[in-house]
């Protein structure tokens, strides 16, 4: 099953020569690990749309988050889209007030996440609901424990990341198996996944691009600034925006290019 976790890089750390992130193993009791910075933690649950192949025999799913609008998280709040083998379901246990705010429209091909204005709760109130949202093709989606998240860009029904500490939002995946689109902005993104699967950020404009990954899978992504990478397997970047730094590092048949220049090679000295 594909994994997807989105939350930021809470390290502080700003510099390019020091803030790459190997590729991640997200199993076991790391599945729940949480970036924590000194100041508040983000979470991203939304506002973007994702699409997973279903298999080979079955018609493409397809769960559409942009029509998310808010949502105020306390810490000890848990929120998650996992898989399962049954027919989609959506439980949002807690205060009642939260639960009347939130609905899951499917057919055969959409599952659509409503989520409309921002909880009317406290922190300690909104500390003790918890959002479990479950569909036959997805793995986990996010699993959040504290912060504030924003979501913006509706009209585009892309994503604007509401940036934290350090500026840097992380993206991971483990088992990604499927495909992704990003759009809006951000000042810097770190990227990491393993296994087969797509990322097509070229509309998410980025200053500063990070990227660990391993497998066999396909990214598409925006910097203006700076690219770095750290590839093994047979997994391929494209990078639009012409950064000036286009650094990488590749085991076996992986490559990186910004436009028509192959990624420089880097090493840790």
């Amino acid at each position: 099953m594909p994994a997807v976790f989105v939350w930021p890089c809470g390290s502080g750390c700003r510099q390019p020569s020091g803030c790459l992130l190997s590729t991640p193993r997200l199993s076991g009791s790391n599945l729940s690990r949480i970036v924590e910075g000194p100041m508040v933690r983000f979470a991203l649950l939304a506002a973007l749309s994702l699409t997973f192949p279903a298999g080979a025999q079955a018609a493409e799913r397809k769960l559409d988050l942009s029509n998310i609008r808010g949502l105020i998280l306390a810490a000890g709040v848990t929120a998650e889209i996992s898989s399962t083998k049954g027919p989609a379901e959506a439980k949002l246990s807690g205060d009642p007030t939260a639960i009347e705010q939130f609905a899951l429209e499917a057919d055969e091909a959409v599952y659509t996440l409503r989520y409309t204005g921002q909880v009317p709760l406290s922190a300690e109130e909104m500390a003790k609901v918890t959002l479990s949202v479950k569909t036959p093709y997805l793995g986990y989606f996010s699993n959040a424990r504290g912060g504030v998240v924003t979501f913006r860009d509706f009209a585009t029904k892309g994503l604007l990341l509401e940036q934290g500490y350090s500026g840097f939002t992380d993206f991971q995946g483990e088992q990604f198996g499927g495909s992704v689109t990003l759009s809006g902005t951000c000042e810097a993104v770190n990227v990491g996944f393993r296994g087969p699967g797509r990322i097509d950020a070229r509309d998410f404009k980025c200053k500063t691009v990070w990227i660990g990954a391993e497998g066999d899978g396909h990214l598409d992504v925006y910097a203006s600034e700076a690219f770095k990478s750290q590839l093994a397997g047979s997994v391929t970047v494209a990078v639009a925006g012409d950064p000036k730094y286009c650094l990488a590092r590749t085991a076996g048949a992986s490559s990186a290019r910004c436009g028509d220049r192959v990624a420089e090679t880097f090493t840790d000295e």
